[in-house]
Protein backbone atom coordinates (compact mmCIF):
# COMPACT_ATOMS: atom_id res chain seq x y z
CA UNK A 1 0.00 0.00 0.00
CA UNK A 2 2.39 2.59 -1.14
CA UNK A 3 2.41 6.41 0.37
CA UNK A 4 -0.75 5.34 2.96
CA UNK A 5 -1.54 7.19 5.80
CA UNK A 6 -1.41 3.89 7.67
CA UNK A 7 2.48 2.77 6.55
CA UNK A 8 4.88 3.23 9.49
CA UNK A 9 7.56 1.88 7.96
CA UNK A 10 10.76 3.64 6.80
CA UNK A 11 11.10 4.24 3.70
CA UNK A 12 11.95 6.38 0.53
CA UNK A 13 9.72 9.15 0.42
CA UNK A 14 7.10 9.34 -3.10
CA UNK A 15 4.12 11.95 -3.46
CA UNK A 16 2.95 10.67 -6.41
CA UNK A 17 -0.78 9.20 -6.13
CA UNK A 18 -1.72 5.24 -5.76
CA UNK A 19 -3.29 5.15 -9.22
CA UNK A 20 -1.68 2.48 -12.19
CA UNK A 21 -0.31 5.11 -14.99
CA UNK A 22 -1.77 3.69 -17.75
CA UNK A 23 -3.90 5.57 -19.48
CA UNK A 24 -6.38 2.84 -20.12
CA UNK A 25 -6.85 1.85 -16.59
CA UNK A 26 -6.65 5.56 -15.54
CA UNK A 27 -10.30 6.05 -17.46
CA UNK A 28 -11.63 2.63 -16.75
CA UNK A 29 -11.34 4.12 -13.14
CA UNK A 30 -12.80 7.02 -13.66
CA UNK A 31 -15.73 5.77 -15.32
CA UNK A 32 -16.98 3.87 -12.16
CA UNK A 33 -16.81 7.49 -10.43
CA UNK A 34 -18.16 9.52 -13.03
CA UNK A 35 -21.17 6.43 -13.28
CA UNK A 36 -22.19 6.62 -9.47
CA UNK A 37 -22.13 11.00 -9.92
CA UNK A 38 -24.11 10.86 -13.06
CA UNK A 39 -26.46 8.31 -11.21
CA UNK A 40 -27.41 10.79 -8.97
CA UNK A 41 -28.01 13.51 -10.91
CA UNK A 42 -30.33 11.14 -13.06
CA UNK A 43 -32.40 10.11 -10.35
CA UNK A 44 -32.86 13.99 -8.77
CA UNK A 45 -33.53 15.15 -12.16
CA UNK A 46 -36.34 12.19 -12.92
CA UNK A 47 -37.76 12.71 -9.57
CA UNK A 48 -37.85 16.65 -10.07
CA UNK A 49 -39.63 16.58 -13.12
CA UNK A 50 -41.83 13.73 -12.17
CA UNK A 51 -42.89 15.40 -8.74
CA UNK A 52 -42.29 19.28 -8.13
CA UNK A 53 -43.21 18.62 -4.25
CA UNK A 54 -40.70 19.23 -2.15
CA UNK A 55 -39.46 17.37 1.33
CA UNK A 56 -40.50 19.12 4.62
CA UNK A 57 -36.32 19.75 4.89
CA UNK A 58 -36.06 21.49 1.76
CA UNK A 59 -38.69 23.32 2.24
CA UNK A 60 -37.86 24.35 6.08
CA UNK A 61 -34.39 25.59 4.64
CA UNK A 62 -36.51 28.00 1.87
CA UNK A 63 -37.98 29.47 5.13
CA UNK A 64 -34.86 29.63 6.69
CA UNK A 65 -33.58 31.70 3.85
CA UNK A 66 -35.61 34.55 4.29
CA UNK A 67 -32.81 35.66 6.02
CA UNK A 68 -29.33 35.38 6.90
CA UNK A 69 -27.99 34.75 10.72
CA UNK A 70 -25.52 33.07 12.74
CA UNK A 71 -27.85 29.92 13.27
CA UNK A 72 -31.18 28.94 13.52
CA UNK A 73 -33.99 27.59 15.35
CA UNK A 74 -33.15 23.61 15.74
CA UNK A 75 -29.21 23.48 13.26
CA UNK A 76 -26.38 25.51 12.80
CA UNK A 77 -26.36 27.71 9.70
CA UNK A 78 -24.01 26.55 6.97
CA UNK A 79 -26.52 24.59 4.73
CA UNK A 80 -28.95 27.60 4.59
CA UNK A 81 -26.14 29.83 3.76
CA UNK A 82 -25.15 28.32 0.82
CA UNK A 83 -28.79 28.24 -0.39
CA UNK A 84 -29.19 31.98 0.31
CA UNK A 85 -25.75 32.70 -1.49
CA UNK A 86 -27.19 30.45 -4.88
CA UNK A 87 -30.19 32.15 -4.63
CA UNK A 88 -28.82 35.78 -4.60
CA UNK A 89 -26.64 34.59 -7.72
CA UNK A 90 -29.47 32.52 -9.60
CA UNK A 91 -33.09 33.72 -8.28
CA UNK A 92 -35.26 31.87 -6.06
CA UNK A 93 -36.26 28.04 -8.17
CA UNK A 94 -38.31 25.47 -6.41
CA UNK A 95 -35.98 22.98 -7.92
CA UNK A 96 -32.70 24.97 -6.04
CA UNK A 97 -32.34 22.62 -2.62
CA UNK A 98 -32.39 19.90 -5.39
CA UNK A 99 -29.79 20.69 -7.08
CA UNK A 100 -28.02 21.26 -4.23
CA UNK A 101 -28.69 17.96 -2.85
CA UNK A 102 -27.36 16.23 -5.71
CA UNK A 103 -24.29 18.67 -6.01
CA UNK A 104 -23.55 17.73 -2.00
CA UNK A 105 -24.51 14.02 -2.79
CA UNK A 106 -22.15 14.13 -5.83
CA UNK A 107 -19.02 15.24 -4.39
CA UNK A 108 -19.55 13.29 -1.36
CA UNK A 109 -19.49 10.15 -3.55
CA UNK A 110 -16.22 11.59 -5.09
CA UNK A 111 -14.60 12.28 -2.17
CA UNK A 112 -15.36 8.76 -0.75
CA UNK A 113 -14.06 6.93 -3.76
CA UNK A 114 -10.70 9.53 -3.12
CA UNK A 115 -10.57 8.33 0.06
CA UNK A 116 -10.57 4.53 -0.77
CA UNK A 117 -8.23 5.06 -3.41
CA UNK A 118 -5.73 6.94 -0.81
CA UNK A 119 -6.12 4.24 1.72
CA UNK A 120 -6.32 1.46 -0.60
CA UNK A 121 -6.21 1.46 -4.65
CA UNK A 122 -7.90 1.96 -7.38
CA UNK A 123 -9.81 -1.50 -7.34
CA UNK A 124 -11.28 -0.74 -3.85
CA UNK A 125 -11.93 2.87 -4.68
CA UNK A 126 -13.80 1.48 -7.59
CA UNK A 127 -15.77 -1.03 -5.87
CA UNK A 128 -16.49 1.71 -3.35
CA UNK A 129 -17.87 4.22 -6.15
CA UNK A 130 -20.31 1.14 -6.48
CA UNK A 131 -21.47 0.33 -3.26
CA UNK A 132 -21.51 3.70 -1.92
CA UNK A 133 -24.94 4.39 -4.29
CA UNK A 134 -26.68 1.36 -2.81
CA UNK A 135 -27.23 3.32 0.24
CA UNK A 136 -30.69 5.38 0.89
CA UNK A 137 -29.81 8.46 1.27
CA UNK A 138 -27.02 8.57 -1.45
CA UNK A 139 -30.05 7.27 -4.07
CA UNK A 140 -33.28 7.27 -3.58
CA UNK A 141 -33.34 10.26 -0.92
CA UNK A 142 -31.15 12.25 -3.15
CA UNK A 143 -32.82 14.81 -3.39
CA UNK A 144 -33.24 15.53 0.19
CA UNK A 145 -31.37 18.76 1.02
CA UNK A 146 -30.80 19.09 4.79
CA UNK A 147 -27.83 19.30 7.12
CA UNK A 148 -27.47 15.61 6.92
CA UNK A 149 -26.83 16.11 3.43
CA UNK A 150 -24.11 19.28 3.71
CA UNK A 151 -22.97 17.50 6.81
CA UNK A 152 -22.06 14.05 5.23
CA UNK A 153 -19.97 16.17 2.24
CA UNK A 154 -17.78 18.50 4.81
CA UNK A 155 -17.38 15.54 6.81
CA UNK A 156 -15.64 13.27 3.68
CA UNK A 157 -13.58 16.14 2.39
CA UNK A 158 -12.36 16.75 5.93
CA UNK A 159 -11.44 12.74 5.93
CA UNK A 160 -9.78 13.07 2.71
CA UNK A 161 -7.53 16.41 3.44
CA UNK A 162 -6.83 15.08 6.91
CA UNK A 163 -5.11 11.66 4.85
CA UNK A 164 -3.41 13.86 2.94
CA UNK A 165 -1.77 15.81 5.49
CA UNK A 166 -1.13 13.03 7.52
CA UNK A 167 0.87 11.50 4.83
CA UNK A 168 4.85 10.95 5.23
CA UNK A 169 6.49 13.96 3.38
CA UNK A 170 9.77 15.61 4.59
CA UNK A 171 8.13 18.58 4.93
CA UNK A 172 4.42 20.12 6.65
CA UNK A 173 1.55 20.44 4.05
CA UNK A 174 0.29 23.22 5.16
CA UNK A 175 -2.42 23.66 2.57
CA UNK A 176 -4.04 20.01 3.41
CA UNK A 177 -4.01 21.19 7.62
CA UNK A 178 -5.63 24.39 6.11
CA UNK A 179 -8.10 22.56 3.98
CA UNK A 180 -8.78 19.83 7.15
CA UNK A 181 -9.55 22.84 9.43
CA UNK A 182 -11.79 24.84 7.31
CA UNK A 183 -13.98 21.99 6.33
CA UNK A 184 -14.20 20.35 9.88
CA UNK A 185 -15.60 23.93 10.67
CA UNK A 186 -17.59 23.64 8.30
CA UNK A 187 -18.76 20.68 9.08
CA UNK A 188 -19.67 21.65 12.71
CA UNK A 189 -21.67 24.92 11.13
CA UNK A 190 -23.78 22.00 9.44
CA UNK A 191 -24.68 19.76 12.17
CA UNK A 192 -23.19 19.82 15.60
CA UNK A 193 -23.28 15.62 15.32
CA UNK A 194 -19.93 16.20 13.24
CA UNK A 195 -17.84 16.97 16.71
CA UNK A 196 -18.38 12.64 17.28
CA UNK A 197 -16.38 12.34 13.66
CA UNK A 198 -14.03 15.19 14.38
CA UNK A 199 -13.21 13.62 17.75
CA UNK A 200 -12.57 10.30 15.84
CA UNK A 201 -10.70 11.63 13.44
CA UNK A 202 -8.34 13.73 16.32
CA UNK A 203 -7.98 10.09 17.57
CA UNK A 204 -7.03 8.18 14.44
CA UNK A 205 -4.65 11.14 13.94
CA UNK A 206 -2.58 11.33 17.28
CA UNK A 207 -2.35 7.15 17.07
CA UNK A 208 -0.66 7.32 13.32
CA UNK A 209 1.63 10.31 14.24
CA UNK A 210 2.79 8.03 17.72
CA UNK A 211 3.17 5.04 15.60
CA UNK A 212 5.59 7.29 12.69
CA UNK A 213 7.11 8.36 15.60
CA UNK A 214 6.58 12.01 14.38
CA UNK A 215 5.29 14.79 15.67
CA UNK A 216 1.54 17.11 14.52
CA UNK A 217 1.58 19.57 17.21
CA UNK A 218 2.24 22.56 15.15
CA UNK A 219 0.08 21.98 11.90
CA UNK A 220 -2.49 20.18 14.38
CA UNK A 221 -1.83 23.51 16.67
CA UNK A 222 -2.21 25.68 13.40
CA UNK A 223 -5.42 24.03 12.58
CA UNK A 224 -7.40 24.06 15.34
CA UNK A 225 -6.93 27.75 15.73
CA UNK A 226 -8.42 28.24 12.57
CA UNK A 227 -11.04 25.93 13.20
CA UNK A 228 -11.92 27.91 16.38
CA UNK A 229 -11.42 31.01 14.80
CA UNK A 230 -14.36 30.18 11.82
CA UNK A 231 -16.62 28.62 14.46
CA UNK A 232 -16.36 31.60 17.13
CA UNK A 233 -19.06 34.02 15.39
CA UNK A 234 -21.61 31.09 15.47
CA UNK A 235 -20.40 30.38 19.27
CA UNK A 236 -21.01 33.43 20.72
CA UNK A 237 -24.47 33.62 18.65
CA UNK A 238 -25.46 30.53 20.56
CA UNK A 239 -24.02 31.81 23.56
CA UNK A 240 -26.14 35.00 23.54
CA UNK A 241 -29.17 33.01 21.89
CA UNK A 242 -29.32 30.38 24.81
CA UNK A 243 -28.38 27.69 22.11
CA UNK A 244 -31.13 27.30 20.65
CA UNK A 245 -30.32 24.16 18.60
CA UNK A 246 -29.48 22.35 22.11
CA UNK A 247 -32.84 23.64 23.45
CA UNK A 248 -34.41 22.25 20.70
CA UNK A 249 -32.31 18.98 20.71
CA UNK A 250 -33.02 18.48 24.56
CA UNK A 251 -36.86 19.09 23.61
CA UNK A 252 -37.09 16.32 21.95
CA UNK A 253 -35.63 13.78 23.44
CA UNK A 254 -37.51 14.82 26.67
CA UNK A 255 -40.95 14.19 24.51
CA UNK A 256 -40.37 10.59 24.40
CA UNK A 257 -40.55 8.10 27.07
CA UNK A 258 -37.61 5.99 28.68
CA UNK A 259 -37.36 3.44 25.95
CA UNK A 260 -37.63 6.23 23.12
CA UNK A 261 -35.17 7.92 24.69
CA UNK A 262 -32.98 5.35 24.53
CA UNK A 263 -33.64 4.16 21.05
CA UNK A 264 -32.98 8.06 19.71
CA UNK A 265 -29.56 7.55 21.50
CA UNK A 266 -28.73 4.61 20.01
CA UNK A 267 -29.91 5.90 16.27
CA UNK A 268 -27.57 9.28 17.02
CA UNK A 269 -24.31 7.06 18.10
CA UNK A 270 -24.99 4.68 15.20
CA UNK A 271 -25.26 7.54 12.84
Amino acid sequence: MPNSVFDTAPRQFDTRPTIVSQNSTTKNSFAYLTAAVLCVFIWVLWTSLWDSGLYGDNVEQFVWSHSAEWGYHKHPPLPTWVLIAVMTLTGSAWWLTNALAAICVAATGTFTWLIARRLANQSVANVTAVLWGLQQCFSVSAQIYNHNTVLVLCLSATTYFLIRALEPLPRITWHWWLLTSVFAACAMLSKYQAGLALASLGVASLIIAKRRSVSIVLPATAAFCVFAALLLPHLYWGFTHGFPSLRYASEIVESGGVLQRLFWQLTFAVN
